[in-house]
């Protein structure tokens, strides 16, 4: 598991790319494990791949740091809706 830097909307509560700032629902999403940035899959190919530069920390990383973000889906027409919660790690 990694965390993830999630840029969210503070009035609207959604999460938004961390290069151009649109709301993240239905299109590709990547996060660069590297930098822990979350970004529209087509920001990523425009501004970070052709240089393996995070567009938002400026740090280079590796095709091996890029994982592309599922959605899940159940089979309904409404089900384009990403969410995400908050991981806070409790000892027991």
């Amino acid at each position: 598991l990694i965390s993830l830097d999630f840029k969210v909307d503070e009035k609207g509560g959604q999460i938004l790319c961390a290069v151009s700032g649109n709301a993240l629902t239905t299109q590709e999403v990547v996060v660069i494990k590297k930098t822990r940035q979350v970004m529209l899959k087509e920001m990523f190919e425009k501004m970070a791949k052709p240089s393996m530069t995070c567009p938002v920390t400026g740090k280079r990383f590796k095709e091996k740091d890029v994982l592309e973000l599922k959605k899940a889906a159940t089979g309904y027409a409404a089900s384009g809706e990403v969410q995400a919660k908050k991981y806070r790690h409790t000892l027991t």
